[in-house]
């Protein structure tokens, strides 16, 4: 089994994603490349089979975030569902894809890097990813708000409910960390509570 599982995330999906598959036998069907270190495919961070409910079964081979191409702290990893059941992302070591089922040509490579944590917002069609700086909210059409920056360089979900994120942030003149809270619906920084 795969150290890489499909999470729903509470979403339908239209379509499969087996996660690691063997390379398809005699190149068939083609496998979309999504690399920008252009690495060889022995050396691509997880390869995807894609089987959309409508629309031929394909592959992609995502490639590693540019944190751990250099051999640091890469981010996370995985396969998550998405508002819209026809995408999923695709996460290769903090590297983002936005990946539709049944059209490999629409794929796109998030901004944000390296992603860090993913949690879906309870009874929103929203899912909430963070970098070592800012939180993202991400919708059926995308990244929908990016935060302002809340930490200096370290960023932990600590609960995530419907209406806002509270979140650990690092602060480098207390020498350690605090909270502050985030507004699902904009991203917006909350005023600290009493």
């Amino acid at each position: 089994m795969s150290q890489y599982q499909f999470q729903p995330m509470g979403f339908p999906t239209s379509g499969e994603c087996n996660i690691a598959p063997e390379l398809p036998p005699n190149g068939e069907p083609e496998v979309y490349r999504f690399d920008p270190a252009g690495l060889p495919l022995s050396e691509i961070g997880i390869l995807v089979k894609f089987v959309p409910d409508a629309g031929a079964h394909w592959f992609g081979a995502f490639g590693k975030g540019a944190g751990a191409a250099k051999g640091q702290h890469g981010g996370l990893c995985g396969i998550f569902g998405c508002p819209d059941p026809n995408s999923v992302l695709v996460i290769c070591s903090g590297a983002a894809f936005h990946v539709t089922l049944n059209n490999p040509n629409q794929t796109t490579e998030l901004p944000i890097s390296p992603v860090t944590e993913i949690a879906r917002a309870p009874g929103r069609d929203l899912l909430l990813l963070t970098d070592f700086t800012h939180a993202y909210g991400f919708g059926a059409g995308g990244i929908v708000w990016q935060s302002e920056r809340l930490s200096h360089d370290g960023l932990r979900m600590l609960e995530v409910g419907n209406d806002t994120a509270l979140l650990e942030i690092w602060v480098p003149w207390l020498n350690g960390t605090s909270t502050c809270e985030i507004d699902l619906r904009s991203g917006h920084k909350l005023p600290a509570r009493d």
